[in-house]
């Protein structure tokens, strides 16, 4: 199994490569453009996202640099391009773009090995008001927590008998829409309305409301309440409930907890999932989290499954690729399966 693992992996970071040198190869054709503005273009791409990545250098030292900021550097020209259809650009706000391309996989002794890859991106366009943007990809993805400790979502199976119902499953997560954020300082809330499409036919408007509340100088609560209605999908609704304490500057206990319906999978009614954890950061983003996990539902078991877990995240050689381990002991009771011990490990690159 472990060189199967390892030689997947490679050829998943291979491919990635190869899709960056693709992009640039069109980067000169993009520069092109009758309507860009070169000074405009080189500025958004020097500027993308900086306070995303505040830790990254435009330093290329060797080909791997080099890739990664032309690729950056393409997504800022495609950027500027669309902002460029609604109008004038400013050169103090030029368009920008970010994209999160993620390699999620899982193994355990009854599930064996599986994967899935999994994007989501965004792109501000600042000529259009009332902080507007374009996002697209897993949608999914929003629905975890900030900073989530234990990852648990089906991964694609590596099974042929398994894969057609699986893609199927996770096509119907990609979205592209128009997104309209807003900040309301007075009630302290940040507020997401997204107004697109999913799967090709599935025309959907989503909502989504956060707050936090500093309970004192060491206790905090964050509170995110979403809402999806789809013309095929129906319902989509989860809210997030996360209670921190803050024990040392990098160490606190957390308790997050969520609450989830869809009409799509009625038969399950409410579903739950709480983690509770300790996290300790380390110098460089590295941080330690280990906690129990449980998750159940309405109609089903009430507590399906429960056990301790052990997560590390880190970047790796660079500042926009991470990586994030985590092993768990846990059950299924809606499988009849015991505790056994099972790993996950997610592989992101920001761009």
């Amino acid at each position: 199994m472990s060189a199967q693992y390892f030689c997947f992996q490679f050829s998943v970071l291979t491919a990635w490569s190869l899709c960056i040198s693709i992009a640039h190869a069109h980067n000169l054709r993009g520069l092109d453009s009758s309507r860009s503005n070169p000074e405009l273009v080189a500025k958004a791409i020097l500027n993308t996202d900086h306070s995303q990545l505040q830790h990254e250098t435009v330093v290329r030292e060797n080909w791997v640099d080099e890739q990664h900021h032309q690729a950056r550097g393409q997504l800022s020209t495609w950027a500027h391009h669309m902002d460029d259809w609604f109008g004038e650009p400013d050169e103090d706000k030029p368009a920008s773009a970010r994209v999160r391309a993620i390699l999620d996989q899982s193994w355990s002794p009854t599930d064996g090995y599986k994967v899935k890859p999994r994007i989501r991106g965004s792109i501000k366009l600042p000529t259009l008001k009332k902080r507007l943007s374009l996002v697209f990809g897993d949608e999914h993805l929003e629905d975890e927590f900030q900073q989530a400790a234990h990852l648990r979502n089906t991964p694609m199976p590596l099974n042929e008998q398994e894969k057609n119902q699986v893609q199927k499953d996770t096509s119907r997560n990609q979205s592209l829409a128009l997104r309209m954020s807003k900040q309301t300082k007075r009630l302290g809330l940040d507020t997401d309305l997204d107004v697109g499409i999913r799967s090709g036919n599935d025309v959907y408007l989503r909502a989504k409301v956060g707050k936090d509340w500093q309970l004192n100088d060491t206790q905090s609560i964050r509170a995110e309440q979403i809402l999806r209605y789809g013309s095929d999908s129906q319902l989509h609704a989860r809210a997030n409930l996360e209670w921190r304490k803050q024990v040392f500057e990098q160490h606190f206990w957390s308790n997050q907890l969520h609450i989830g319906y869809e009409d799509e999978n009625q038969d399950l009614g409410l579903k739950w999932g709480n983690n509770l954890f300790a996290e300790h950061s380390f110098f460089k983003n590295q941080r330690l989290s280990y906690g129990i996990s449980t998750n159940g539902s309405e109609k089903k078991q009430h507590l399906n499954s429960y056990g301790p877990f052990v997560s590390w995240r880190q970047p790796v050689l660079r500042d926009w690729f991470f990586m994030q381990g985590d092993v768990n002991y846990q059950n299924d009771r809606n499988a009849d399966r015991g505790h056994e011990l099972g790993t996950f490990m997610r592989m992101e690159a920001i761009f």
